[in-house]
């Protein structure tokens, strides 16, 4: 099941050619519709307008974490910001932004990318993001662990937290006194165990304690 939450004409307009794709498609034009039609079903795929009305962007993104924790939240933006963007997946854990006026093969691209379980998000805000997972590590002497049920080695946290870090594979080898063959091995073995295929996902898995972090100190 597909969830649209909009309320704008050019918005329908613009992922209608998608509806063929996804047969069980349901549409609601308010904040609080969206969030009764996620506490009953559980969509696969959200697709919520940053201009639904009662949503108040920043107000209320971090309400949606919970609600939308079974499925996979892509914003729809009239005017993406690089701010704007890094909110929903921070806060609202959306998996992709895309600009509301996007062709139709990238729309089709977009979702794609997210069922399969990838991150939609610019180039150049992966290098923000991992500059603000650097100065987090940095700032706070705090023992972090990644979300969910995942035991990894003290070895393998070390590696992770250097990568999230923004460090290379070389850097970290220089760091641990290691090889690189070593931390790529390590790597994968974190992947493996986290179910997840690259560093950015690996950093979006510790966002949820550094920003716990970041709250405890505060």
């Amino acid at each position: 099941m597909v969830l649209l939450a909009t309320a704008s004409n050019d918005v329908l307009a613009s992922v209608g050619h998608l509806r063929s794709r996804y047969g069980n498609w349901l549409t609601v034009s308010a904040y609080d519709s969206m969030l009764e039609v996620l506490g009953c079903l559980q969509p696969n795929l959200v697709l919520l307008d940053m201009e639904l009305p009662g949503l108040h962007r920043g107000l209320r993104l971090k309400e949606l974490a919970g609600p939308c924790r079974t499925s996979k939240l892509i914003a729809l933006c009239h005017t993406p910001s690089d701010d704007l963007e890094l909110d929903c997946i921070k806060y609202a854990g959306a998996r992709g932004c895309c600009p509301i006026k996007s062709s139709a093969e990238q729309l089709e691209n977009v979702l794609a990318a997210v069922e399969r379980g990838e991150l939609w998000i610019r180039r150049s805000l992966m290098t923000r993001l991992a500059q603000e997972l650097t100065d987090t590590l940095r700032g706070q002497a705090v023992k972090l662990e990644p979300r969910g049920p995942v035991a990894l080695t003290q070895r393998e946290r070390e590696i992770a937290l250097l990568v999230c870090a923004g460090n290379s594979n070389k850097q970290i080898a220089r760091l641990l006194d290691i090889t690189e063959r070593t931390v790529k091995a390590h790597l994968s073995e974190i992947f493996r165990k986290m179910g997840i295929s690259d560093r950015l996902m690996l950093a979006l898995r510790f966002a949820g304690p550094l920003e716990q972090a970041r709250t405890a100190v505060a």
